[in-house]
């Protein structure tokens, strides 16, 4: 049976088990799936848009089924061309829909849909005075959860806290076979037996496709106090940002370097004491 027939029978089986709504397959829609920031690809045969996490399973089982490449996209701002595929032919699994939020405030843990976004996750903790350690990229308004934890993101927290798998506790990832696997048996700490939550932090959606992730949550701090500092040379700098931990300072956002009048460089930090 030729490629073309399984492509169309993939489909036919996808636009029944999703509905017609959540499976795009025909159109300019194609084309704009098919390119990243910079770059562009071959189109999908297909997009699809799971509307909860059965319907991904569903989606996965089908295509692994008929031997057709499956690529997970987030918000579309990988910078990395980590969507697009070069032969085309393939289904793109677009996550935005898994977009759900449960706070549980008592264990300081959320659990988000892998489709939310970093914008919608900060609005949500921000009325309980909450936010996440990593905290997103400066394209949160866009970029999702799923995508930053595929992508090894840094950006806000990151000084202070590490990029975005260093804030993840674990996560439901729904393999080619379909089946999901949750890779920690606790749901409020990592380093419970062997780390497979590291496994799929960082892998571009190659591993499994991320359905959902929990993450840990602290106290928006209610005061701050901003400092600039200017420095002779890059050395200088970098020893005073060696300090900063022996001194308990804490830093929510990250350093810039700037020229001065007189051609040094300035590196400007918003520095907080807790």
């Amino acid at each position: 049976m030729s490629s073309a027939i399984v492509e169309e029978q993939v489909v036919s089986a996808l636009v029944k088990a999703l509905g017609a709504d959540a499976v795009i397959h025909e159109g300019e829609a194609l084309a704009y799936f098919s390119n990243d920031v910079y770059r562009g690809g071959a189109a999908p045969k297909a997009v699809v848009r799971p509307a909860d996490v059965k319907a991904l399973q569903e989606a996965v089982r089908i295509c692994a089924a008929a031997g057709v490449a499956m690529v997970p996209r987030g918000g579309g701002a990988s910078y990395t061309d980590a969507y697009l595929l070069p032969e085309g032919g393939h289904v793109l699994i677009d996550t935005g829909a898994l977009d759900t939020i449960e706070i549980d405030e008592r264990n300081a843990v959320v659990t988000v849909g892998a489709g939310v976004t970093w914008m919608a996750l900060k609005a949500a903790l921000d009325a309980k005075g909450l936010r996440t350690p990593f905290w997103g990229p400066f394209s949160g308004i866009a970029a999702t959860v799923g995508g930053s934890m595929s992508q090894n993101t840094l950006s806000h927290g990151s000084t202070a806290h590490g990029i975005s798998a260093q804030s993840v506790l674990s996560m439901d990832v729904v393999l080619a076979s379909g089946e999901m696997l949750s890779t920690s048996a606790s749901s409020a700490m990592r380093f419970y037996g062997p780390d497979l939550t590291g496994l799929f932090t960082g892998d571009c959606g190659i591993f499994g496709i991320k359905a959902r992730i929990r993450l840990p949550l602290l106290p928006v701090l209610p005061h701050f106090e901003c400092l600039s500092f200017a420095f002779e040379s890059f050395a200088d700098y970098h020893a005073a940002s060696r300090e900063r931990p022996w001194r308990g300072w804490t830093i929510p956002t990250s350093a810039s370097t700037l020229p001065c009048r007189k051609g040094r460089s300035a590196a400007r930090k918003a520095w907080a004491r807790a």
